[in-house]
């Protein structure tokens, strides 16, 4: 179902959050602010100009590009090679006039645009932007009635094909694609939409993530963290990764699977799928937090969904209730001793958490610094809105395109 009501409300109110990222991060304008920061500047100022020159002009023919640029023929024809590849140009030979026919390279910038695909447990968007970052399209359906990962990709790639096929006169950049980390077809499903998505759009770049990721790459593009970041989830499932110079970066490997079974309650009766008690991804859970909620009051929750009675845990704290005060505590308390297990397995400058749970801060950072046995990295609270994130993973292969990041050549 096209949700024309929401993307109108969206562009409304949520366009100027957008447009919080740095405005040279996606522009083709002024490309040349950030270059300091890229890796590479100087190759990737060259191409910047490149590409500047030829989006300015409309079309240019290369000799006058050359000149234009400074950049030599040889050159040129490299750094054009990899605009075509990713559509954001083309070339054409003009023999219309008399003498040698002259090669022409025409801008796509104007009818370039880019999609995302977002999954979540039970909801599918697609998204489009343009290379301004605006939004110009968003459509969701249900994921509800999909049991298995062939339902899934299968439901993928028909609302693909529909929105492919209605703006047929645009053309597709690159795509990107998130789905949650407790997508119940998380450790198959990837590698099987990947598959199949090569299959149909062989020429095509695109990525596959974690939603978590891309947020925490948005949040580090949006605040100009250039430094290591540290992001961390703790909800229905316990979840870290790292983010660096713009880059979503690989955790070494066990380092999750660690963490995740790593005790953080020894006096904890919950039992982990390990087979172990106390450990992370059972005490930071919706289930474990109104679990020990119950341990410490003598009324229970009521059986409400796992959602709504973690949430009701948090309003009860606020309101002064004494085990749900005891249960934020303990919450805070592990979370120290969890970030300071992380930092013995991996480097970073700083943590970003996400969540909109009451955190004590100075809490967390006592138990981090005394687990540590060294000052806690800075920690920023921040809190992710799906009314973006449905964006993130157009935006993010934006960005791959704009700043040559793209792992893979295409033909």
């Amino acid at each position: 179902m096209e949700t024309e009501l929401f993307f109108h409300y969206f562009v409304k109110k949520y366009s100027k959050t957008l447009h919080k990222i740095p405005f040279s991060l996606y522009s083709i304008r002024e490309p040349e602010k950030d270059i300091a920061m890229m890796p590479e500047s100087k190759i990737l100022g060259k191409k910047l100009r490149l590409r500047s020159t030829i989006f300015e002009k409309g079309s240019v023919s290369r000799q006058n590009l050359i000149k234009l640029t400074g950049l030599n023929e040889r050159t040129v024809i490299r750094y054009a090679g990899e605009l075509k590849r990713q559509r954001l140009i083309y070339e054409k030979i003009d023999d219309s006039l008399r003498g040698r026919p002259k090669i022409m390279y025409h801008s796509n910038s104007e009818k370039c645009y880019f999609l995302g695909v977002r999954l979540s447990a039970e909801k599918l968007f697609v998204t489009l932007v343009d290379i301004n970052t605006y939004p110009i399209f968003v459509r969701n359906c249900s994921l509800a009635d999909c049991r298995t990962n062939q339902e899934i990709t299968a439901r993928v790639f028909q609302m693909l094909d529909t929105v492919l096929r209605e703006h047929s006169q645009f053309i597709l950049g690159a795509a990107g694609i998130a789905y949650d980390v407790t997508f119940n077809m998380k450790y198959s499903f990837p590698g099987h939409l990947s598959r199949e998505f090569s299959k149909r759009y062989p020429n095509l770049q695109y990525e596959i993530h974690y939603n978590d990721d891309l947020f925490f790459w948005h949040l580090a593009q949006r605040s100009g963290i250039t430094d290591t970041m540290l992001g961390v989830v703790c909800g229905a499932c316990f979840y870290i990764t790292l983010i660096s110079g713009g880059e979503i970066r690989q955790l070494k490997p066990g380092t999750l699977e660690h963490i995740r079974h790593f005790c953080v309650d020894d006096t904890s009766r919950r039992k982990c799928s390990c087979g172990h008690t106390g450990c992370v991804n059972t005490e930071f859970s919706y289930d474990g937090v109104v679990e020990r909620y119950n341990r410490y009051s003598p009324v229970p929750l009521p059986c409400n969904s796992r959602v709504m009675s973690f949430n009701l845990v948090h309003h009860r704290a606020l309101s002064g209730d004494n085990a749900a005060e005891r249960t934020i505590e303990d919450y805070n308390r592990m979370l120290g001793l969890t970030l300071a297990e992380v930092e013995r397995l991996e480097r970073f400058d700083t943590i970003a958490l996400m969540s909109n749970r009451r955190y004590n801060p100075s809490l967390i950072q006592k138990f981090y610094e005394a687990s540590a046995g060294t000052p806690p990295k800075p920690i920023h609270y921040c809190v992710s809105s799906n009314v973006e994130a449905i964006f993130y993973p157009a935006l993010y292969m934006l960005h791959k395109v704009l700043y040559f990041q793209t792992e893979r050549e295409y033909s």
